[in-house]
């Protein structure tokens, strides 16, 4: 094989391969397999057939136009590892040349990833946030850690916002109420949104053995349809919160007073802070070097990828929830032109984001650090219900432990321009940010503690409804069609 490369502009290139029939070869014989083993061939079902079979059935044509295929990518691939380049996006073929027998000449023009001109990076200057905490912050978060402590009170009276009211729902759809379309004595907390949109508007105000109907769109197996929704009030309840004092500590958290429990709120405080103050730091350190660094960017890349994202928004995730585009710019408070700069202003910023880093890693010859890396493979573990070893067995399996590792040294490369920077607070004060890797524990250990928190609020207003009630968070017919998530992925820069 032979081969060249044109340079059209600072990230498209194009490469002219020749394959001589020799090599071309292999590719002929690989097609015939392919084919025979789709198992479309007459007396083959389950594949295996011969090339005497494959040929009468599909014709020499057929083979030939598999073999130019897969020899295309094989030594596209090929060239462009031996040229150094490093494509983004897929190579647009051209076949300048081929006959049977003969050799094969065709053109890739691929996007490559450009030569970025990085800056000074070190000593990079940055202010952040105080991490202090205030005594008012701490009596706050006190206040809202009582309330997840709520007991529900049955009362005779109309509901209303934040109580908890046990409810029967049935959804008619086409004149109908399907059989799945009804559930008995379920808990819900008025303004949680954990039942269908609507159910607060009709529940307030009304009384035990009142109904209503009102229009909802349906959560489950049934996301995503419209249905006149009847609700019958059962039961409604007031929730009563325990006094803070030093019996609260006790039950709430083992402690023996309340002055324990507000240090250990100080405490915990603290240490969120800290790790909101380096993601800020991290945050402007990035925006600071990708302000300043020139760097070219593949357009054909960027509008394909805003195309993507737009694709994915509009043809899987708001169908799911129920949403149509409309509506959600309408939550978004934003028109259709805004949000097409905001998704390609992320795009941009992820891309160039990415060659920066990865072109300090370069620069100063990082290798992934290791406390990074476990932390990559163990989320991912977790993710996908995996043990860790499981996990980078089928990272290995499916080729993709190597964008993990990619991940890995770029933020290896962020720390270590955190690490490098002057970082200051609002007040001043110099900002001691942790070594390279350092953070890693600290912040899994954070963030568990807040999912084990969330995950208790959550027990605990299950067990607030009335004994015998079914808590909502279980029934997913009438979970509401949830955008939080899909608000969450659209908006946030991307990396």
């Amino acid at each position: 094989m032979q081969s060249t490369v044109e340079t059209l502009d600072q990230t498209r290139v194009r490469v002219l391969v020749e394959v001589p029939p020799a090599e071309f070869a292999p590719h002929v014989d690989m097609a015939y397999a392919t084919l025979g083993d789709r198992g479309d061939v007459p007396g083959y079902p389950e594949g295996g057939a011969p090339a005497s079979a494959v040929e009468a059935h599909a014709g020499r044509r057929a083979v030939l136009a598999e073999a130019v295929e897969d020899a295309q990518w094989h030594w596209f691939e090929r060239a462009a590892k031996e040229h150094g380049l490093r494509p983004v996006g897929f190579p647009q073929f051209v076949v300048l040349a081929f006959q049977d027998g003969g050799e094969l000449r065709f053109t890739a023009e691929v996007d490559v990833r450009p030569t970025v001109e990085l800056p000074e990076y070190r000593g990079l200057s940055v202010t952040v946030a105080p991490a202090g905490v205030r005594a008012e912050e701490v009596e706050a978060a006190l206040s809202e850690f009582r309330l997840r402590f709520a007991t529900g009170h049955r009362v005779d009276r109309p509901a209303g916002p934040e109580d908890i009211v046990v409810v029967d729902l049935e959804a008619v759809i086409d004149g109908q109420v399907p059989e799945d379309c009804v559930e008995r004595g379920l808990g819900y907390v008025i303004g949680s949104g954990a039942l269908v949109p609507g159910i607060d508007e009709a529940v307030v105000g009304l009384s035990a053995g009142e109904r209503t109907t009102f229009r909802g769109v349906l959560g489950g197996e049934r996301t995503g349809e419209a249905a006149e929704v009847g609700v019958t009030v059962l039961e409604v309840q007031e929730k009563r919160y325990p006094e803070l004092d030093d019996a609260f500590a006790r039950f709430s958290r083992g402690l023996d007073t309340l002055a324990e429990l507000r240090e250990e709120c100080r405490a915990e405080l603290a240490e969120v802070k800290r790790i909101d103050q380096q993601a800020e730091a991290e945050q402007l350190v990035l925006e600071d070097l990708v302000g300043r660094a020139v760097i070219p960017l593949p357009e054909r890349v960027v509008e394909e990828e805003v195309a993507a994202r737009r694709h994915r928004l509009e043809s899987h995730e708001l169908p799911e929830r129920g949403m149509d585009f409309g509506t959600y710019l309408g939550r978004l408070g934003i028109g259709e032109e805004e949000f097409e700069r905001e998704i390609r202003a992320q795009v941009e910023f992820g891309f160039k984001a990415e060659l920066v880093l990865d072109a300090v890693a370069s620069a100063e010859h990082l290798a992934p650090d290791q406390d990074l890396f476990s932390d990559y493979l163990n989320r991912g573990a977790e993710r996908d219900g995996l043990q860790a070893d499981q996990y980078v067995q089928e990272l290995l399996r499916t080729d993709q432990l190597s964008p993990v590792l990619d991940e890995a040294l770029r933020g290896t490369a962020l720390l270590f321009l955190l690490r490098n920077a002057h970082v200051v607070d609002t007040t001043g004060a110099a900002v001691a940010l942790p070594a390279l890797g350092g953070n890693v524990e600290a912040e899994a250990e954070a963030e568990a503690g807040v999912e084990a928190q969330a995950r208790a609020q959550a027990q605990v207003e299950a067990d607030a409804v009335a004994p015998g009630a079914e808590a909502a968070a279980g029934i997913p017919l009438f979970a509401p069609p949830d955008i939080r998530s899909v608000v969450t992925e659209s908006t946030a820069a991307s990396g």
